[in-house]
C-alpha cells in the first residue's frame, strides 16, 4: 500500500515508573484503526525516540504488525552503523518505511549527510522519508541539497519541519519528493500548495479530523485549519510530546502523563490545553 495522506506519529505511553504501558499503546493502535487511519509512524519526535531503547522501538514495531501492516518506523541515530542495524531489524519486524532525519551533531557537510541516506537504504533497502527538522538536528537542508537526496534510489518523500511554505513550493517544483507537512498549524496550506499529506501529533486525539483536512474542498481546509490552530499551537507550548500526553492523560485515553527525562510532566498552558480540545470536541461533531 501505497503512503497516505495522514500518518499519525503515535505517542509511546508510559508507565510511572518510565516503563511502556503497552496496554495503553495497543488501546491507541486500536483507537486509531477505528477511525480510519492507514499508517502509524512508530518511534518518532511524538514517540520520544531518543530516550527509547532500540529493543523498545522494535517491540514496539512488532506489536503494531498484528494490528496493520502500514507501518512507518522512525530512525534518531546519527550513527550509519547504528541506522543500518536498527533499521533492518524493524523491517524484519514488519515496518514498511522509515523517517530518517539527517545525522545531527557529526555533520552538517552535504556530501557526508548524501553518503549517510545512499549507505542506509543501499544496506536496509527500506523506503525512506527525509526528515527536514533542523531544530533538532542543527542542520537546514537547501533546495540544492533536498534536489540531491531526492535522486537516492529509496528516498519517497520528505517530512518538511521547518514551517516554510516557500521552501515547500520549491520542493514540490524542483523534486519528485512526496511533501509531508511536519506542522499540524499549516497542513491544510501545505496540502493547497501541494504537500500529499501530513505525519501528525493532534491526529493522536482528532485523527478524523485530519483526515477530513485531505478529503475535502480548499474553503473547507482553510475552516477546518482555522477551528484546530491554537490547540495545535498550543500542544507545541512546550517540547512535543509534553502537551499531547498531558491531553491524553486529562481525557483518560492513557494512565499517566509520563515523559522520560530530560522531559518533564507539562507545566503551563493546561487549562487553555483543555478548554481548546473541548471546543474542538463539541464543533467535530458538525464535520465528521
Amino acid at each position: 500500500m501505497k503512503l497516505n495522506k495522514n500518518i499519525v506519529s503515535i505517542i509511546t505511553p508510559m508507565k510511572k515508573n518510565g516503563n511502556i504501558d503497552f496496554d495503553d499503546f495497543t488501546k491507541i493502535i486500536k483507537f486509531q484503526l477505528k477511525k480510519n487511519t492507514k499508517f502509524i509512524l512508530v518511534s518518532g519526535t511524538t514517540g520520544e525516540c531518543s530516550t527509547l531503547k532500540m529493543e523498545e522501538k522494535l517491540k514496539l514495531v512488532d506489536l503494531v504488525k498484528f494490528y496493520t501492516k502500514n507501518i512507518v518506523v522512525g530512525s534518531s541515530y546519527n550513527s550509519t552503523e547504528k541506522t543500518i542495524h536498527f533499521l533492518k531489524n524493524a523491517k524484519i519486524k514488519g515496518a514498511r518505511y522509515c523517517l530518517l532525519n539527517t545525522p545531527y551533531y557529526n555533520t552538517n557537510l552535504e556530501r557526508n549527510i548524501l553518503n549517510y541516506f545512499n549507505e542506509v537504504f543501499s544496506n536496509t533497502k527500506i523506503p525512506i522519508i527525509l526528515y527536514d527538522i533542523p531544530n533538532r538536528t542543527g542542520v537546514k537542508l537547501s533546495i540544492k541539497t533536498i534536489k540531491k537526496i531526492s535522486k537516492i534510489k529509496g528516498v519517497l518523500g520528505i517530512k518538511e519541519s521547518c514551517g516554510d511554505i516557500k521552501k515547500e513550493m520549491f520542493i514540490k517544483k524542483y523534486t519528485k519528493l512526496d511533501i509531508y507537512s511536519g506542522d499540524d498549524f499549516t497542513s491544510a496550506i501545505s496540502n493547497i500548495i501541494g504537500a500529499k499529506g501530513v505525519i501528525s501529533v493532534i491526529s493522536n486525539i482528532f485523527p478524523e479530523i485530519i483526515n477530513k483536512i485531505f478529503n475535502c474542498k480548499f474553503k473547507d481546509k482553510i475552516y477546518i485549519q482555522k477551528k484546530i490552530f491554537k490547540l495545535t499551537n498550543l500542544l507545541f507550548s512546550e517540547t512535543n510530546p509534553v502537551p499531547i500526553k498531558w491531553l491524553m492523560y486529562k481525557i483518560k485515553m492513557i494512565k499517566q502523563p509520563k515523559v522520560r527525562s530530560p522531559l518533564l510532566i507539562l507545566k503551563k498552558n493546561k487549562k487553555k490545553i483543555l478548554n481548546e480540545y473541548k471546543k474542538i470536541k463539541t464543533w467535530k461533531k458538525k464535520i465528521t
